[in-house]
């Protein structure tokens, strides 16, 4: 039998609209596999975004397990099919997970707490990929990506998804990037920008695991706004 395959995502608020262009660009493209979407909420048991930003995604990867999808492939709502997605899949399947690279540095992007519960220091993670949160493929019945989402929720549980986005060291242009996301004590250390939650604990995790993560040229089917 076929795998079978799930596209995950979650909306609220403002992107709403964006997840829709995203569930109708899947459509075009004749999309025949599942898809768990969360439309003005989140999955059950997720803690509000501001509390712990981006534990949704976490919840949702996990419904998809508990519903029994062999593999699931997570979306930000403001992702956009360009083209079938089925070789996503394919690729996932063949490897066993799929993590994208962001094209940032991992040191400049992860908090002190975060570097530390990992065993990692500044200089090192200066030398490390960070994780594109907006794609993360598994194949949810191989222990790799097992362990990979079990430890993402024992992070979770140990409050590294905690803090603010940005370091109140962060250089001005850097912040003029993503204007309006919150401010605080990050780090000491002037390399060190902000914390992006998911993204950085999700690296730390799967370079601690042996896991690789994929240049984003990979993924030629899917874009962002």
């Amino acid at each position: 039998m076929a795998p079978q395959r799930c596209i995950v995502t979650a909306a609220t608020s403002g992107y709403v609209g964006v997840q829709r262009r995203l569930l109708e660009s899947l459509a075009a493209w004749g999309w025949k596999g599942g898809v768990l979407a969360w439309t003005g909420g989140l999955p059950s048991g997720s803690p509000e975004h501001a509390e712990e930003p981006y534990a949704f995604k976490l919840f949702a990867l996990r419904e998809a397990a508990a519903r029994g999808w062999d593999t699931a492939l997570w979306l930000d709502s403001g992702c956009v099919a360009g083209s079938r997605v089925e070789p996503v899949f394919d690729r996932i399947e063949a490897r066993g997970q799929l993590l994208v690279r962001a094209g940032e540095r991992l040191g400049n992007w992860a908090s002190d707490a975060c570097l530390r519960a990992f065993g990692w220091d500044r200089g090192r993670a200066m030398e490390a990929p960070l994780l594109h949160g907006s794609f993360v493929g598994l194949s949810l019945r191989r222990p790799s990506s097992r362990a990979w989402l079990e430890g993402m929720f024992e992070a979770l549980d140990r409050g590294l998804f905690r803090g603010p986005y940005f370091s109140d060291r962060a250089p001005s242009e850097v912040r003029a990037g993503r204007p309006g996301q919150p401010s605080g004590f990050v780090s000491k250390d002037p390399r060190c920008w902000g914390h992006r939650h998911d993204e950085a604990v999700g690296a730390c995790l799967a370079l601690r695991l042996g896991l690789p993560l994929t240049p984003r040229p990979l993924l030629p089917e899917l874009t962002l706004p």
